[in-house]
């Protein structure tokens, strides 16, 4: 209750105060509360004291949602067979991702379910994605002349590509009291994504509750675009039997995607990102495919 909170914050000691244990001879003796003879006050003042393990973490009543403006645009361009028909496809998705599903003290029942972003939450979202049809070969406006040989090699050719980019998932917040002006920092570096001048935090005092959020929500994981291509081409022998050849490459760019900040005040890391890259680095294969 808030009277045991402001009596245990007023002496720290009070919640520790060794008191007889009335489930000594209820409970079996083989648990911890069956067998001692005392009990702290902090035990006791449990909502169910007979169960310490109990907690509230999850609760039917909370809620999840999710509010977004989307807009896609699809384009046909370069319309003659000769120059290639090319289609692409842009889209951008601005959201926000909210919850409401626990306490931030899970074993306050009094606390009402905390309002705040979900940590899936990814504001800003767009791609960009096309089909090509590369013009060489024969009626195309390159080798149009070819030879068979030529245009079986060179001819028929489709290029697809797939770019992206996703704002990172946001960081979670230190449990501490805060002195400093902003949590952020001016030039982010791996080595500093958040301030973590140690001198800007200290521990909360003995049974007072967490006031501060779980996550920041203008401080972002890295995040980096993708982006992925693929080739390929059909060879037709006749109206039942083809093969398609198909090349395709995964992060082009190489780009690593590093993790999240350390975020425990406590850690000389605290505030660094790990060089660990989480993402697959360039991948390269080649596929066959037989139609009949």
């Amino acid at each position: 209750s808030r009277a045991d909170i402001n009596l245990a914050i007023a002496n720290p000691s009070y919640l520790n105060t060794a008191l007889p244990n009335p489930f000594k001879g209820i409970l079996p003796a083989a648990t911890g509360f069956g067998s001692s003879t005392s009990i702290n006050a902090y035990d006791l003042r449990r909502p169910y004291p007979i169960f310490p393990g109990v907690f509230v973490n999850t609760n039917p009543v909370g809620k999840y949602w999710y509010d977004s403006l989307q807009v896609l645009m699809e384009k046909r361009v370069l319309k003659s067979r000769a120059a290639g028909v090319l289609t692409f496809v842009v889209s951008y998705t601005f959201s926000k991702s909210f919850e409401a599903n626990h306490r931030l003290n899970d074993w306050n029942f009094a606390e009402p379910l905390i309002h705040e972003l979900d940590n899936n939450d990814k504001p800003q979202s767009f791609a960009f994605s096309g089909v090509w049809d590369v013009p060489l070969g024969k009626g195309r406006r390159m080798l149009a002349n070819s030879n068979k040989a030529v245009d079986a090699v060179f001819g028929g050719w489709s290029f697809d590509w797939i770019y992206t980019y996703v704002s990172g998932y946001p960081v979670g917040k230190p449990d501490a009291n805060f002195s400093c002006a902003d949590y952020r920092v001016t030039n982010q570096t791996f080595d500093r994504w958040l301030n973590n001048d140690k001198t800007c935090y200290s521990d909360r005092a003995p049974y007072t509750l967490r006031n501060v959020e779980d996550r920041f929500p203008n401080i972002r994981n890295p995040s980096e675009p993708s982006l992925n291509i693929a080739l390929q081409k059909t060879f037709k022998f006749n109206d039942r039997w083809s093969f398609q050849l198909r090349g395709e490459s995964f992060n082009v760019t190489n780009t690593p995607l590093m993790p999240g900040p350390n975020t425990d005040y406590r850690s000389p890391n605290f505030g660094v990102i790990t060089r660990s890259q989480q993402n697959f680095p360039r991948l390269v294969q080649l596929a066959g495919k037989i139609y009949f």
